[in-house]
């Protein structure tokens, strides 16, 4: 089905707000409320983290730049997030754990290191050795699947030029033709002439297979009980579980089969089983140290906090002392503990980090009774705190929280859209796109307001937006939860979050008069007056 630029800009704007940060928990949505971050070094990647029982943060850095190559290194820091040392890597990292008293487990770079405390590597090995294959054997590996891959493509290809055509075709057939379908003629032509150049511009098979043969080699998780160690890594599409000994002798692929989404698969090794985060499936997966399935938990969240949101998810896990678990949601931020049987303890908090599937690293400081959860875009990490101790710290917060809720409370109730001046309708900004003068800015942020009929405000935080009806009949719209940030000037800060906490705009409201506000959500601006 052709999209018209009006429902390809509204789900522009809709990537926008996912890429928002997710808000500070109230007390009653946690135990736990983020009160501080991290920031190891603002200019190089952060790759991962984990903490020790006495506290003791360490922090896996990569390069300066993402995507530049080198060394890397590990920074630790105290219970107090104060600098201890630095420990340089002869490696990139990408993977971390710890080894008792030991020191550290690193992968990175197809290798992988035992590091001890005072940065000597005391053991390495590659990661083909661990496999018993050469490279000369992955590549032709991966030559197979670069060749398959690309034989899909060019074949789904074929299919889309051939559905276009005989599209086109109909169209061009019928007796009489409208605007709108001429216009639809000519957007299906510049496709079709869009889809046949990608068809002669399909991926290198050297491109492919660099990529296969590199991401063959990465580890992605490590978890070490002082006697086994456990390793993750890619294998083609999937994930395999490599397990050798503490000494990296006798490796044997024990679990294969994993389906991991956006480079993910994380695990946790504990009391004799291990327990990884099956992102894709919306399941945390119980397995003893053969592979051997022993349970699993976990579902798409819809009613319930036993479930897990978002596309994929949950994205890690960690394994407390006692053996119950704890899960980490990307996009969501979400911490949520669970007995060894999978039954929900309780919600943990909400980090506040970014949307997307990414790696969402945890810990936990048994001492003080903190949680660290990685926040990848910004490359630090959220510090939550039991609630007694974090409220200080975020006193100045909650009183613009406090501001601003007073502000929404007050505006209970429908508040109609005023019309924008030069709105047009989705059929003339279709004709628009396609007519030589283009569409201009002022047109692109006309016809969304347009559409918006009205807000209308709850004060139990629902928000139902109003809509005039669309050509294309779509499901209805479900309520959005208004959370208030916090106050920036004379405007409140405010997110509006779906039933599973994933936030899906953030605005900023401004209080006019009495009988208006106006709304602003990235460059579109909505003047609201009251019904």
């Amino acid at each position: 089905m052709l999209r018209s630029p009006l429902i390809t800009l509204f789900r522009g704007v809709l990537l926008i707000a996912l890429t928002a940060v997710v808000h500070a928990e109230s007390p009653s949505e946690g135990t736990h409320r983020q009160a501080a971050i991290l920031k190891p070094d603002p200019q190089r990647e952060l790759v991962t983290f984990v903490v020790a029982p006495d506290g003791v943060l360490t922090a896996a850095l990569g390069a300066e730049r993402r995507g530049q190559m080198g060394a890397g290194l590990l920074r630790v820091y105290s219970p107090e997030r104060a600098l201890i040392r630095e420990i340089p890597l002869p490696i990139m990292p990408t993977a971390l754990s710890l080894v008792g008293k030991s020191g550290y487990l690193v992968a990175g770079n197809g290798k992988l290191l035992q590091v001890s405390p005072e940065g000597r590597v005391t053991r390495q090995a590659t990661i083909l050795e661990l496999l018993g294959v050469t490279e000369e054997q992955v590549r032709s590996e991966a030559r197979r699947a670069a060749e398959e891959s690309v034989q899909a493509q060019r074949e789904r290809s074929a299919r889309e030029i051939a559905d276009l055509e005989r599209a086109i075709q109909t169209m061009e057939s019928a007796a009489a033709q409208t605007d709108r379908q001429k216009a639809r003629i000519v957007s299906s032509k510049k496709m079709l002439e869009e889809r046949r150049a990608e068809l002669k511009r399909e991926p290198s098979l050297d491109s492919m297979m660099d990529y296969f043969v590199s991401s063959r080699t990465k580890s992605t998780a490590l978890s070490s009980d002082g006697n086994s160690i456990l390793m993750t890594l890619m294998n083609l599409r999937q994930y395999e579980v490599l397990k050798l000994d503490q000494d990296f002798r006798n490796p044997r692929r024990i679990l294969g089969d994993l389906k991991g989404c956006c480079g993910q698969m994380d695990l946790n090794l504990s009391g004799g089983r291990f327990f990884t985060a099956e992102n894709t499936r919306f399941k945390v997966g119980i397995y003893d140290l053969e592979g051997k399935k022993q349970g699993e938990f976990g579902e798409r969240f819809e009613k319930n906090n036993q479930g897990f949101g978002s596309c994929c998810n949950p994205m890690n896990v960690w394994v407390y002392g006692n053996g119950d678990v704890l899960t980490a949601e990307s996009s969501i931020g979400t911490l949520k503990r669970f007995s060894p049987e999978g039954k929900l303890l309780g919600v943990i908090g909400r980090a506040r980090i970014g949307g997307g599937c990414k790696h969402v690293a945890i810990g936990y400081d048994p001492v003080r009774d903190r949680y660290y959860v990685q926040y990848q875009d910004r490359n630090h990490i959220c510090v939550l705190m039991p609630e007694a101790e974090a409220a200080p710290l975020v006193a100045e917060q909650d009183r613009q929280i406090a501001k601003g809720e007073a502000i929404l409370q007050g505006l209970a109730g429908s508040w109609v859209v005023e019309p924008r001046k030069g709105a047009k309708s989705a059929e003339e900004l279709d004709a628009l796109f396609q007519s030589p003068r283009g569409m201009t800015l002022e047109d692109r942020i006309a016809g969304p307001i347009d559409r918006l009929q009205a807000f209308i405000f709850q004060p139990n935080h629902s928000l139902t937006l109003g809509r005039k009806p669309q050509r294309q009949p779509s499901r209805p719209e479900s309520p959005l939860r208004w959370v208030v940030t916090g106050t920036e000037g004379d405007s409140v800060q405010l997110e509006l979050e779906e039933a599973d906490g994933i936030v899906r705009y953030t605005l900023k409201l401004r209080k006019l008069t009495e009988t208006t506000v106006q709304i602003q959500i990235h460059e579109y601006l909505w003047t609201l007056t009251k019904s």
